[in-house]
């Protein structure tokens, strides 16, 4: 019995078996943080076609079920707030390498300005 697996081996299993059982909005918000790397939640409505509350209820189930994880804060430069900025973790970025590139210190906004990095 082989008792030594690789981590990209055990990597792989766990994202094939998440992707696998969750429900389609929420593998279209997994397949759009695998893709384009951290993001809002609001950036995430806008990537997948979503309303924004039903994007903040897949993103927090996949909280939930410990496949997202908190990133950091920007702030939108319209309300002033800080808004959260959530990514995959690291096993199932893992398998997504090429996908996307290290965050800029500043994201834009649906509308066109950008959003200035908090420090959390």
């Amino acid at each position: 019995m082989k008792t030594a697996v690789a981590s990209t081996s055990l990597a792989a299993y766990w994202s094939m078996r998440d992707a696998g059982e969750l429900p389609d909005r929420e593998r279209l918000v997994y397949f759009a943080l695998a893709l384009h790397g951290p993001m809002t939640r609001e950036q995430i409505a806008a990537r997948t076609g979503m309303k924004e509350g039903s994007a903040c209820g897949r993103v927090n189930k996949l909280m939930e079920r410990g496949i997202v994880v908190h990133h950091g804060y920007c702030m939108n430069q319209g309300t002033r707030k800080p808004n959260e900025i959530v990514e995959l973790v690291a096993h199932h970025r893992a398998l997504f390498p090429q996908a996307h590139l290290p965050t800029p210190p500043t994201l834009p906004t649906l509308d066109g300005s950008a959003l200035r990095s908090v420090k959390s």
